[in-house]
C-alpha cells in the first residue's frame, strides 16, 4: 500500500476498505494528504450538483468499513457548508424512522444507491401515507449505473445525479446539472477507457475498462490500475460550457460479467431492461445454475411487480422477450411480490445491493 499502520508513529491514518461485494473487503490506508484531497473532490462534486450553505443531506450509504458514508461526510461538512445527516442504511437507522427524519429535520438532498431510493420512496407512500413529493426533496446523489433515472426523478419530484468513485481513488466524476455524463476531475485522476485484456487505451465514444492512474495519493497510488467498471468516454462537450472531459454510465462490471451458454451477460444490462419496466418496481435479482442431468447452464431473473394487481404471466411472457433482444440469449424470469427478492440482494438491510446470485460453483 506504501504505508503500513506502522507509520502511525509518524501520521495520523485511516483505514477503509472496499464494499466486499466481489470477495473480501480490500483494506486501504489514508495519509492525511489523501482524505484532504477526497474530501475536496466530494466537494466538487457536490457543488456540481446545487448542494449549497444550510441544505440538509441524508446519507443512506452503510456505515462502516467501507469508504460509502464516511467519504460523503467528510466532503459535506467540510467543504459544503451544508449539514450531513447520516442515518446510514435500513439496517442502521430503519427505512420508516428514515422518513420520518427526513420530514421532521427538512431534509431537502437525499444520496443512496438507485434501489433504497426507491424502496425509501414506496415505504413512504405504502406504509407511512406520505406522499415523497410533499418531503420537498430538492436533489438526489446517486451512483447510477444502469438504473432508470427517470423513475426515481418521478418518484421523488426532483433531479437525479450520477457520481463514480473508488474507495480507492475518491470521486473521480461527477454530472453537473445537464445530467449529460460525468465531468472528471482531470487534475486528480486520469481515466483511460482500454481493452481489458491488452490495456490498449480506446478511441473516445468505444466502451472498455475504466483504468485509473491518480495524481495526488501520496499513501498508496494508483497507476493505470484497472478497476474492471465498463464505461466509455463522452466525445460531445457539455452544454454547461465546462471543459473536462466527461465519463459516460457505468454500464456494469467485467468481474461480475457470466458467461452463459457462450454469451456474456452482465447483470446491469438486466437491470437497465427491469428498470424502464413499470409493471415491476425495479428491483430483480440474477440466479445461474446447472440443472437437469445435462447440467445446462440457466439463469433465473426474479422481478418483483410493482403491485399485486399485475398480470405476472403477461409480464414473465413481455421480459423473456425483452431479455433475449438486449442480450441475445433466453433467461428464465420469475415475476414475484414485492420484497421477495429482498432476502438475495439485501435492498432494505445495506447499499451494497447484490443482483448476482452464482450457484453454478457449488454445483
Amino acid at each position: 500500500m506504501g504505508i503500513s499502520p506502522a507509520d502511525g508513529a509518524r501520521m495520523p491514518l485511516v483505514l477503509q476498505t472496499s464494499g466486499g461485494t466481489t470477495g473480501l473487503p480490500r483494506p486501504m490506508l489514508y495519509a492525511p494528504q489523501d482524505r484532504e484531497v477526497m474530501a475536496i473532490l466530494g466537494g466538487r462534486r457536490f457543488a456540481l450538483q446545487g448542494v449549497r450553505p444550510g441544505d440538509m443531506v441524508m446519507v443512506t450509504y452503510s456505515l462502516g468499513l467501507g469508504n460509502g458514508a464516511i467519504a460523503p461526510r467528510e466532503a459535506l461538512w467540510r467543504y459544503t457548508g451544508a449539514v450531513p445527516v447520516m442515518t446510514g442504511s435500513g439496517a442502521t437507522t430503519p427505512t420508516r424512522r428514515q422518513i420520518e427524519i427526513a420530514k421532521a429535520w427538512g431534509v431537502n438532498v437525499i444520496l443512496g444507491f438507485p434501489s433504497y431510493l426507491r424502496h425509501l420512496a414506496i415505504v413512504a407512500k405504502e406504509e407511512l401515507g406520505i406522499d415523497p413529493h410533499s418531503l420537498g426533496i430538492r436533489s438526489l446523489g446517486s451512483h447510477l449505473g444502469q438504473e432508470d433515472r427517470i423513475h426515481l426523478e418521478e418518484l421523488w419530484n426532483a433531479p437525479c445525479h450520477d457520481a463514480y468513485g473508488t474507495h480507492e481513488s475518491g470521486m473521480m466524476a461527477a454530472e453537473c446539472s445537464e445530467r449529460a455524463g460525468m465531468h472528471i476531475q482531470e487534475d486528480a485522476v486520469i481515466l483511460e477507457i482500454a481493452d481489458p485484456e491488452t490495456g490498449v487505451v480506446l478511441p473516445e465514444g468505444e466502451k472498455g475498462s475504466v483504468y485509473i492512474t491518480t495524481l495526488y495519493r501520496w499513501g498508496a497510488p494508483q497507476i493505470r490500475f484497472n478497476i474492471n467498471d465498463v464505461s466509455r468516454i463522452v466525445p460531445e462537450a457539455c452544454r454547461c460550457g465546462g471543459t473536462l472531459k466527461k465519463l459516460d454510465r457505468i454500464f456494469g462490471r467485467n468481474d461480475t460479467m457470466v458467461k452463459l451458454r457462450g454469451v456474456n451477460v452482465f447483470p446491469e444490462a438486466i437491470g437497465g431492461v427491469v428498470a424502464t419496466e413499470r409493471r415491476s418496481n425495479g428491483e430483480y435479482v440474477c440466479i445461474v445454475e446447472r440443472v437437469g442431468v445435462e447440467q445446462r447452464e440457466e439463469m433465473t431473473v426474479l422481478v418483483e411487480a410493482v403491485h399485486p394487481s399485475v398480470d405476472h404471466a403477461q409480464l414473465q411472457v413481455d421480459l423473456e422477450r425483452r431479455f433475449k433482444e438486449v442480450v441475445g440469449v433466453r433467461l428464465i424470469v420469475e415475476v414475484v411480490d414485492r420484497g421477495k427478492t429482498d432476502e438475495y440482494t439485501g435492498t432494505s438491510r445495506t447499499s451494497k445491493i447484490k443482483r448476482l446470485l452464482d450457484r453454478r460453483v457449488n454445483a
